[in-house]
């Protein structure tokens, strides 16, 4: 490996760890994508949104709401998503504001204790 390439230290897919501002990261892109499935009404749009949202939820840890969005995005057939119903699609938005929720929590207590322990380190 040159000196001029790194190796990445996460890639899409892997769990981030509360505290740290690739998981911040996530939390707002997370939030994005809602508000974007929120405005779409192009069904392989809101697919690809729900796939996105479930990609998401895996990267903060959610394994088993990650799994449950992607479901939702229903069945492709010849590259293209079908039977996406607004029920879906309300579920879907229903479990990535609750998942944010639970995420953002868990930044906020991870930064408390960061800040914490970095007022009696000194």
């Amino acid at each position: 490996m040159a000196a001029t390439e790194e190796k990445r230290k996460h890639y899409a897919g892997d769990v981030r760890v509360p505290g740290t501002k690739d998981f911040s990261l996530i939390l707002s892109n997370l939030m994005s994508y809602k508000h974007k499935l929120e405005r779409e009404q192009d069904e392989q749009k809101v697919g690809y949104f729900i796939i996105k949202i479930g990609e998401k939820l895996k990267e903060l840890g959610f394994g088993n709401a990650s799994k449950i969005v992607k479901k939702k995005a229903g069945r492709r057939k010849q590259g293209k998503f079908q039977d996406i119903t607004e029920k879906k699609k309300q579920e879907t938005l229903e479990l990535a504001l609750k998942n944010w929720e639970v995420g953002r929590a868990k930044q906020d207590e991870a930064r408390e204790k960061q800040k914490e322990e970095k007022k009696n380190a000194k």
